[in-house]
């Protein structure tokens, strides 16, 4: 019972710590570097092999199309009083623009943006023996800015967010009713009441254009919560490493901004990771339930690392069900997935099925449940264990 304290002890106190030495850590900032020089520190009191890799990237800040949405809908009304041609074909292009950026992640804005710099520390545990699987526990440093509305709303956005794409489909259909009704000539004007309802629609598409505030947050559950379990992972099997299991335990950069850092590292090391079990943690720490995710917008995740991951958690009397992420968000895991490695993600998910603190001020040490960082290393340890139990023999 000491030694449980403890664990959990450890891992709220360097959550603690780094939110206090360090604070909110934003994507593509110095503070987010002075973030990972701090994990890399704390790595390296336990063991050597620790690699920190910066890279540039060009990259749209978060939700940048919801800002561009806004701003087309109000064009495209301006448009539909005189040239409804303009307004329907840019409509068209907002929907299709939101479909590429949010659901299919084809980020399209990227390239007008400057490159920008972010890193990832990676620290490695060999085995005893010949190593035959390589395990990746995933996390990620980097803190977003607050979504003000989810703070306010929590949950509730998603009605927000639905009128809001409502408005635009309606405006597509006003468009083309107004094309045939006036024999599809270019210039047409005619304000009726069609035009009126598209102009309260802006009331209803305003709020994506605030969906991001400027207010960084300390992102403690999301995702320190999950550093720290790496940490505390990596405390414990730098001193007992596993027989015939390869340990890497990453922080990753840049997350909140399109999975940025996992990206980058699934295409570094895709050769020399093809033989591997990742695992995500993303918001572990705060109130509500655990889950793993099985698929995650247009990615579902490996099966047998899922039907692994069930086992060692039901073995230590924590069963997890599983939950697709529907629309846009998601985990690191999808940058593997995507790639066709095997991995999935654990989250923790409040009654609202939104982390909690998620992208809000209220993410500080005060919301993480010591006693869950401690569950989710301890269902991370038997998967370690299920997997070196295994008799290689069979693939030697």
């Amino acid at each position: 019972m000491t030694k449980r304290k403890n664990e959990a002890s450890f891992m709220l106190n360097f959550i603690k710590e780094i939110c206090q030495e360090v604070g909110p850590r934003p994507y593509f900032t110095e503070k987010e570097a002075e973030g990972a020089n701090y994990v890399k520190e704390r790595f390296r009191n336990y063991v050597e092999d620790v690699q920190m890799e910066r890279f540039f990237v060009k990259e749209a800040p978060t939700i940048f199309s919801f800002k561009v949405a806004v701003i087309l809908y109000v064009i495209s009304t301006i448009f539909y009083i005189f040239v409804p041609l303009i307004s329907l074909i840019l409509m068209v292009f907002n929907v299709i623009m939101l479909l590429l950026e949010e659901i299919w992640v084809i980020k399209i804005f990227n390239p007008l943006f400057s490159r920008q710099k972010t890193q990832n520390v990676i620290a490695k545990v060999k085995p005893i023996d010949q190593a035959k699987k390589i395990v990746i526990f995933g996390s990620h440093i980097d803190s977003t800015y607050e979504f003000p509305l989810f703070r306010i709303f929590k949950n509730k956005v998603i009605i927000i967010i639905s009128l809001g794409l409502l408005f635009m489909f309606i405006h597509i259909i006003f468009s083309v009713i107004k094309l045939v009704l006036g024999g599809f000539r270019f210039i047409f004007y005619n304000f009726n009441v069609m035009t009126i309802i598209l102009m309260v629609g802006i009331g209803f598409v305003l709020p994506f254009y605030f969906m991001v505030s400027n207010r960084p947050v300390y992102g403690a559950n999301d995702n320190l919560s999950a550093v720290a379990v790496c940490l505390n992972l990596l405390r414990k099997f730098s001193k007992t490493p596993p027989k015939n299991i390869e340990l890497w335990f990453c922080a990753f950069g840049a997350e909140e901004t399109g999975r940025v850092g996992s990206s980058q590292f699934v295409n570094k090391h895709k050769n020399e990771i093809r033989n591997s079990y990742t695992i995500n943690l993303e918001s572990i720490g705060g109130e509500g339930k655990f889950h793993i995710v099985k698929k995650e917008i247009t990615i579902s995740h490996s099966e047998e690392v899922i039907d692994i991951l069930q086992t060692a958690a039901n073995n230590i009397s924590h069963p997890m069900d599983l939950y697709s992420i529907p629309i846009s968000g998601g985990t690191d895991s999808w940058s593997f997935s995507k790639k066709g490695l095997k991995a999935t993600s654990i989250i923790c998910q409040s009654d609202t099925l939104i982390p909690e603190g998620w992208h809000t001020r209220e993410d500080t040490p005060d919301i993480i449940d010591k006693e869950h960082l401690k569950i989710i290393s301890d269902v991370c340890s038997e998967f370690i264990r299920l997997i070196d139990d295994k008799d290689w023999k069979e693939t030697s």
